[in-house]
């Protein structure tokens, strides 16, 4: 069985309907992933809530996934956090591009999981979406194919960036295991720099970055494998992804399918799956 994706609030249990009442020993049970135990499938997925101040966490945030947690939700995700310092889509997102974020990390996953949740944390790079009032350089995407959210054209990450990137993302994954999140998640949705990676609609690299399947999803394995290297083969990783874009040239679900795949046999433990670009 896997996870139900759900929001909980804070009345928890309360708030199942009726017509749901067939799986609800199901919803329920407890599922082991890697090496902790989620006491049951209901989810608080991810969102932006622009409760941090300068990227760092908040007591507005922390009441925010208090209640969360509170309200019954088995896994607790702390969403839209940025890997890097010029990494926004809207002011007032969580950063863990550095140490001095760890502290306030550690008191928000602290409280999540004093309240009966597990405590994961969602690692994010926003690619072309990314506004340049916001972060104050052009923004990066896998290649310069113009934004129609944000209207601006994005300037293509050369090799090295990518390969720096790589390591962001890994260092932030270690940073949070620090700092007491029983997870990670990667966002790879919804047309943000590893979705961007992935989908032919976003990526029209000619070297190895690009073109075939096996090179789309180059990006998100290499950081997968030096993620590993920084918090080890039992700590369980999350993958967000959108299965069907819904634009023509995107991702589709037939071959999510196989990126699904590629992503499990690069030892990610759970698949999220979403859809749609941003």
């Amino acid at each position: 069985g896997g996870l139900i994706a759900a929001a909980a609030g804070c009345t928890g249990r309360k708030q199942v309907s009726s017509e749901y009442s067939g799986l609800e020993s199901k919803v329920f049970e407890p599922i082991k992933i890697g090496n902790i135990t989620i006491p049951n499938r209901i989810v608080f997925p991810p969102i932006g809530t622009g409760y941090a101040d300068g990227g760092f966490v908040t007591q507005r945030l922390i009441d925010f996934h208090k209640c969360v947690a509170e309200g019954g939700a088995g896994l607790t995700i702390v969403g839209t956090t940025s890997v890097r310092k010029d990494v926004k889509i809207v002011p007032n997102l969580p950063m863990l591009d550095d140490d001095r974020y760890i502290e306030g990390f550690r008191q928000l996953f602290e409280t999540i999981k004093q309240n009966g949740s597990i405590a994961c944390i969602q690692l994010f790079h926003g690619g072309r979406q990314m506004p340049s009032k916001f972060i104050g350089v052009q923004p990066v995407a896998p290649s310069a194919i113009p934004c129609p959210v944000i209207n601006e054209t994005p300037r293509e990450l050369s090799i090295n960036e990518i390969e720096e990137l790589v390591g962001c993302f890994a260092e932030a994954a270690y940073r949070a295991k620090t700092a007491g999140a029983d997870m990670i998640e990667l966002h790879g949705a919804h047309g943000y720099l590893i979705c961007g990676f992935l989908s032919p609609f976003s990526n029209k690299r000619t070297d190895k970055y690009g073109g075939s399947i096996e090179n789309r999803t180059r990006f998100i394995r290499e950081i997968l494998e030096e993620t590993r290297k920084k918090v080890g083969g039992n700590y369980p990783i999350c993958c967000r992804i959108s299965a069907d874009e819904f634009v023509d040239g995107g991702l589709t679900i037939e071959e999510s399918k196989d990126i699904a795949q590629i992503l499990v046999d690069s030892s990610v433990d759970v698949i999220s799956v979403s859809a749609g670009v941003v």
